[in-house]
């Protein structure tokens, strides 16, 4: 039996609102781009906003604040692109403005037969600004979860024509003496540039080193972007200025689920972005060495995260396959606190076991699980309001986590042309920092950092890797 490995990305709730967008941070809108490195797939969708960026810089809320965005390719050269971005200029009270794009564009892509993984694409459409529901859509967003409402006037309509360029090539050495990653590790350089007839022009180069397999891939990415030219509003120009610069990219995918989070590296501002691929064609060809299983999912109090389970041979075989290793990453808020003005977000790595009651197998499966982990826990005050009750303040402790789930798998498990199988699950966690934190007005103190629990549920995808 080969060796498996398991990977959990643990991100929110895709089900809930999915559309069409170029990536929020370090994408041209309207140019149609892999969600994952390497193969265009025949179709995807994608959402970005800053509250995925997990948690490693500022959520600013503001500019491109959130971003929807697919393709579909029609036959193997056409290639139509939509995107949808809401853009806010919030940072001068008094000032404030919004505007929403819409871009779409229809494209021609030519593979190189003489150069392999190389590629050049060409196309044109039309950019569309004005009140396309982005405020109302992001306020009820808002309501939904408790964050303050964001009012700012329209600028008025306009549109221009665009056209755009792009064109990437990949490189996969041979490495016989590393069967591990023998052509699955690969160096992966993309460029584009989109102009508008209004003068506007967005370029990107983008280069990701990734280790890819049959229907999963794993990457960290550079990507350098420039903006110059008349927007078609003052809203789009500060989005613009505030998009230009370098960023640091890392993602991974597990068959049609991926999830991508991006740093500006001046501004240390996030971004993230996750959607789903269809017809993504098959990767390595050759035998499996492993399985990925990767995970979308909503926790109580909007935590989404990152999880990542491998079940080296020795584990497989004194567990008989029932356990795994498993380093997992969570970020966002959680339920508990109630403070007027504040919010408290978290980070927490975890290293620990996850253990299945049944091993994996064909067919429908209900398979309980419980983990166990230990790691370390960031919890940060933040300020949601001028009149907060309590002012920013942060703490680091260790923590133990535990929890306790229900898996639900259904079709074969990933074999010869079948490179994917799904499922649900349920799980409830629970952790304990190893002390609590106090927070103080000068009149009153607020306690952090104190045990706690969430349930979340899960869309899971088993994949060959």
């Amino acid at each position: 039996m080969p060796r498996r490995l398991y990977v959990t990305g643990i991100v929110s709730a895709l089900a809930l609102f999915i559309g069409a967008s170029a990536p929020v941070f370090g994408g041209v809108a309207g140019v149609p781009e892999s969600p994952r490195p390497g193969e265009l797939p025949g179709a995807w969708l994608v959402w970005s906003n800053d509250s995925f960026g997990g948690e490693l810089g500022g959520t600013t809320d503001d500019y491109r604040t959130n971003s929807f965005n697919g393709g579909v390719r029609v036959g193997p050269q056409w290639v139509v692109a939509v995107d949808y971005s809401m853009l806010t200029y919030l940072k001068v009270p008094g000032s404030e403005t919004r505007s929403d794009e819409l871009t779409a564009t229809l494209g021609y892509r030519y593979e190189v037969p003489s150069v392999p993984e190389t590629w050049i694409a060409a196309g044109a459409g039309a950019r569309f600004a004005g009140d396309f529901g982005g405020e109302s859509g992001q306020n009820k967003w808002h309501e939904m979860w408790g964050y303050k409402l964001v009012n700012a006037p329209y600028e008025e309509n306009d549109s221009a024509g665009v056209g755009y360029i792009n064109a990437g090539w990949a490189w996969r050495p041979a490495l016989p003496t590393f069967p591990t990653f023998d052509q699955r590790l690969g160096l992966f350089v993309s460029g584009a540039a989109l102009g508008s007839t209004s003068g506007e022009l967005n370029t990107a180069l983008t280069v990701h080193l990734a280790a890819s397999g049959r229907d999963a891939a794993f990457w960290v990415g550079l990507r350098q972007q420039y903006n110059t030219g008349d927007t078609l509003s003052k809203t789009a120009a500060e989005v613009a200025e505030y998009e230009n610069g370098s960023f640091l990219l890392l993602g991974m995918s597990a068959g049609a689920i991926y999830f991508e989070g991006s740093t500006d590296l001046s501004r240390k501002a996030t971004q993230g972005r996750l959607g789903l691929m269809w017809h993504r064609g098959s990767g390595i060809q050759k035998p499996q060495i492993a399985e990925v299983e990767g995970i979308i999912g909503l926790y109580e109090g909007y935590s989404i995260g990152l999880q990542y389970r491998w079940r080296p041979t020795w584990l497989d075989e004194m567990t008989h396959s029932h356990a795994a290793l498993m380093i997992d990453y969570r970020f966002g808020q959680y339920p508990g606190v109630n403070w007027s003005g504040n919010n408290v977000v978290v980070r927490q790595p975890l290293l620990g076991v996850d253990v299945s009651a049944f091993p994996p197998s064909d067919g429908f499966m209900l398979t309980p699980f419980a983990y166990l982990g230990c790691g370390v826990r960031e919890e940060r005050v933040e300020l949601t309001s001028i009149n907060a009750r309590y002012p920013t303040d942060s703490a680091i402790r260790g923590v133990v986590q535990g929890g306790l789930g229900l898996r639900c798998h259904w079709g074969a498990l990933p074999q010869g042309e079948r490179t994917a199988r799904y499922g649900v699950s349920l799980v409830y966690d629970i952790w304990k920092p190893f002390n609590d934190a106090v927070v103080s007005n000068g009149t009153e103190t607020g306690v952090y950092q104190e045990a706690n629990a969430s349930a979340g549920f899960r869309l899971a995808a088993t994949v060959a890797w």
